[in-house]
């Protein structure tokens, strides 16, 4: 998701702006295509989910989620995870795409705090390692992120040069 986000930037901006596009524009589409890309995987990934489970009997549900033993449980945050993957690779490619690798890498590093926080393994939240909250403040702070993802994304592409290949 991470690939997709990111080639979502540097492979089409450019074609879509010459085909008369906005940037405004753009960006809603983009925003679109995340959610859905998060619901059209959700069938893909819930396959290849029980294939593992099958095969290693271990695995377990993003953490984040306090109950995913119900089937709704598990569907939101799989598609939530999926969402936040892909805006994570979107803000990084929109953050190359328009700064050099410098500003681009303070892009990566707010998508990798995001990331951290919709992956945080469970051990660490039951082990008082990290601050000993609930994991629905984790799931509030990944949203936040998330939203502030989206924003800085508009404001990154709303003004952004568009290269020539």
């Amino acid at each position: 998701m991470l690939i997709i986000g990111y080639i979502s930037v540097s492979g089409f901006l450019t074609n879509y702006v010459k085909l008369g596009v906005t940037r405004k524009h753009y960006f809603s589409g983009g925003l679109l295509s995340a959610l859905a890309i998060s619901i059209i995987m959700l069938p893909l990934s819930a396959g290849l989910i029980t294939l593992v489970e099958q095969l290693f009997h271990s695995v377990e549900p993003p953490a984040i989620w306090p109950d995913t033993s119900s089937w709704l449980g598990s569907l939101l945050a799989t598609m939530f995870t999926i969402l936040v993957y892909y805006t994570g690779g979107w803000l990084i490619g929109a953050g190359f795409y328009r700064y050099d690798a410098a500003l681009g890498l303070l892009d990566l590093a707010f998508a990798l705090v995001l990331l951290f926080f919709v992956t945080v393994p469970v051990e660490l939240l039951h082990s008082g390692k990290l601050v000993n909250v609930p994991p629905y403040v984790y799931l509030l702070v990944t949203a936040c992120l998330t939203a502030a993802a989206f924003w800085r994304i508009k404001q990154v592409t709303r003004r952004v040069r568009i290269k020539v290949k």
